[in-house]
């Protein structure tokens, strides 16, 4: 098909991916601005964008659009990328494993002590620039300043229900005469693998509920700290386990973090709905995980047993903390109304702004 000159920026492919195996990096410390409170249109491509996605490539809008400024620090850290864990073009991010291999005075200390490390890098460059629904340097902004909020918030569950966190970062990429940035962060490389990724049929029904709980008291953990995981699916949850040991399950660490709510609500910016769902409470997974709300149901198919006498039986301890305004807010007799006569969650049909959904 023949394109004019006004379509040729769009079809220009971007330079080759940069993060493959040997390459070297060089990064300096740097603190993003905290995420902005929007709904989920605020990835949405506006018609500017449009326009100026026809005229330019990929390469020269990164130029005009770098990434939020945020302030950059003195520590630097350098490695060399060792094994490609999630990468390629059309991809919102570049996760990689990183062999460090200096780092500076001013480094978190926690990364004096390792070796290998996860690097993830926010790279508007390898998005999808052919999707016309998202602007990818609103998405990558978005990503960054989230996960490392997310990371910061959830501080004192570092290394147990989450990754250690190593600090977020700038490189610096040449682009002729001038330069591009990309913000990136350093994370534990976790021992393990994803639930979607392990075979449910490898573990005992003892073990799978083992597995289970971990995941959900992390993710109740989480929620306590007034974080939400928006994309908790099994590729999130990954597994470390040992088969040489007698229990082998050892760990649940959920991952990416990049689409978390800072906060409660779908709706974030009404504070009376927020104080009702008592901010910095913890909220006992008997509520919140109740077989009306559907939560268990991304994960079923590790499940063959009766899951909701499961859950009254493993959490029975945390029943007493519940309090008729948390059971009002957060299984609702409503709701288990409409689980009683359909078989399913409505937390879905459009009640965004509704405490009630967990």
């Amino acid at each position: 098909m023949y394109l004019s000159s006004d379509q040729r920026g769009y079809y220009e492919k971007p330079p080759p991916l940069p993060y493959t195996n040997g390459q070297k990096f060089a990064v300096r410390a740097h603190q993003p601005p905290p995420p902005v409170r929007k709904r989920t249109d605020d990835c949405l491509m506006d018609r500017e964008a449009r326009e100026e996605r026809v005229k330019l490539s990929p390469l020269k809008r990164c130029v005009l659009h770098p990434p939020w400024e945020g302030s950059t620090g003195n520590a630097t850290v350098e490695f060399e990328i060792s094994r490609q864990i999630h990468t390629g073009e059309k991809r919102g991010v570049q996760v990689v494993a990183v062999n460090i291999l200096r780092t500076s005075p001013g480094c978190p200390q926690s990364l004096q002590n390792v070796t290998t490390v996860v690097a993830k890098f926010y790279d508007p460059l390898y998005f999808d620039h052919y999707d016309d629904g998202v602007d990818p340097f609103r998405c990558v902004n978005k990503f960054y300043t989230t996960e490392a909020a997310s990371y910061s918030r959830l501080a004192d569950l570092q290394g147990t229900v989450i990754p250690t966190f190593y600090g977020s970062y700038s490189v610096e990429f040449p682009v002729g005469q001038s330069s591009r940035y990309v913000r990136l962060i350093l994370m534990e490389l976790i021992p393990g693998s994803s639930m979607r990724d392990l075979d449910p049929k490898d573990f005992t029904q003892e073990e799978r509920k083992r597995i289970m709980k971990l995941l959900i008291d992390g993710e109740s953990a989480i929620y306590h700290r007034d974080v939400r995981l928006t994309d908790l699916h099994p590729r999130n949850a990954l597994v470390v386990w040992d088969r040489n040991l007698r229990e082998r399950i050892r760990r649940v660490v959920h991952i990416d973090f990049e689409s978390n709510w800072m906060s409660r609500l779908w709706c974030l910016d009404n504070p009376e709905l927020e104080q009702r769902c008592l901010p910095g409470t913890f909220i006992t997974p008997l509520l919140r995980w109740n077989v009306a709300w559907d939560q268990h149901a991304n994960f079923k198919d590790w499940i063959d047993w009766d899951y909701q006498a499961w859950l009254e039986n493993v959490f029975a301890h945390t029943e007493t903390s519940i309090t008729p305004e948390m059971r009002a807010e957060f299984l609702p007799e409503d709701q288990l109304e409409y689980y009683r006569e359909y078989g399913h969650s409505f937390s879905w049909t459009g009640k965004e702004n509704n405490p009630q959904t967990p």
